[in-house]
């Protein structure tokens, strides 16, 4: 996806989630309704009664009849991201080639979680193997995913003053992230600097240009999350 398409959905993802989760009312009760952003043909939904290792029964946001999909080949494949009970809420890509099956499934419940990552500081100074050792502990960061497109970036380190008084220990920055979403299975995370001026969040910080990453799922699991991104895989992981 290039940068003009990233740009498209992360203004897409803004819009629909400023706009909160809207619910409507149906002979059910209450159903979310979910807008997909122009281009995403992901199928938004409730996971019901019915679903087992072979298939996905899912009542769809956009509205009608509970839909059933094969989950055979995309299980075999590990597509199946999260692990799906009655009520959970799934993004459910289909085979283009085959309407009854499904190529991916994310667990949206357990994606939009607190995913904590380690980095070990940088020795600035030429000092003892022993003063290294002691200086080499990790910082704890994370990303919480919410549910209305919004991300918490926890546990940025600030810099401050003069360089005598600084640590030879030095954390690199992480990135910041204050906006998700998917696109056609696929994450989107971003930073929208005009919402970050007005979020009450300390670990934001102001940039002066839109930060936007694509991520693939390689796993999702109760307390395991790993991304593919363009520089490598990101392991995460859930206290």
């Amino acid at each position: 996806m290039n940068m003009r398409n990233i740009l498209w959905v992360i203004l897409g993802i803004i819009a629909i989630g400023s706009c909160g989760n809207k619910k409507q009312s149906d002979d059910f009760g209450i159903v979310e309704y979910h807008e997909n952003v122009p281009g995403d043909s992901t199928l938004y939904g409730l996971a019901c009664d019915g679903c087992t290792d072979s298939v996905i029964v899912i009542l769809p946001y956009s509205g009608g009849d509970p839909d059933t999909f094969n989950i055979i080949r995309c299980e075999r494949k590990g597509k199946v991201y999260g692990h799906p009970h009655i009520g959970h809420r799934l993004a459910v890509t289909i085979n283009p080639d085959n309407r009854n099956e499904a190529e991916q499934v994310i667990v949206l419940d357990d994606l939009e979680q607190q995913w904590r990552f380690a980095v070990n500081p940088v020795i600035t100074e030429e000092l003892p193997d022993s003063v290294v050792k002691s200086l080499m502990i990790p910082h704890e960061y994370s990303y919480l995913l919410k549910r209305d497109n919004q991300v918490r970036t926890v546990g940025t380190i600030y810099k401050t003053g003069t360089s005598d008084e600084q640590s030879p220990a030095v954390y690199p920055d992480v990135k910041q992230y204050n906006k998700w979403g998917l696109y056609n299975g696929r994450i989107i995370l971003a930073f929208d600097i005009q919402n970050a001026i007005s979020v009450n969040n300390d670990s934001l910080r102001h940039i002066d240009k839109v930060r936007a990453d694509t991520a693939d799922i390689v796993r999702l699991d109760t307390d395991t999350l790993v991304l593919r991104m363009k520089d490598g895989l990101h392991s995460f992981y859930k206290k």
